[in-house]
């Protein structure tokens, strides 16, 4: 998905308390603007930024390709042409295949955990 993704302080107890602190900061004070900045110092305090590589975008654009590769390949090669993906309609695979590929990346990024700046 486009756009930022935050991951949440880890420890819910603890951030709860925060959180009800920061409110009560908050009520605390009359102006909007301060109320505003009360509010960003504490997100970039306690959030941390969820920054993806380009490993997402470089699979969807590849998986087609490799897809149709794959199809193709499976008729010459004796090991995947077993598999019979020639009865498998175009229409249907590359985008199951597509769409598998990007779940697996997703799955391994989210894995690793954050990438640090």
């Amino acid at each position: 998905m486009l756009g930022k993704h935050y991951y949440p302080p880890s420890d819910e107890d603890h951030s709860l308390c925060l959180l009800q602190k920061c409110f009560q900061g908050w009520l605390g004070k009359a102006n909007s603007e301060e109320r505003k900045k009360l509010m960003l110092d504490f997100l970039n305090a306690h959030v941390k930024v969820f920054k993806t590589d380009d490993l997402i975008l470089m699979t969807g654009l590849v998986a087609p390709l490799a897809a149709m590769g794959l199809k193709k390949s499976s008729q010459h090669v004796p090991q995947i042409k077993r598999i019979r993906l020639d009865l498998v309609p175009d229409i249907i695979f590359v985008p199951t295949f597509a769409v598998a590929t990007l779940f697996f990346v997703k799955i391994v990024q989210l894995k690793k955990g954050p990438i640090s700046e």
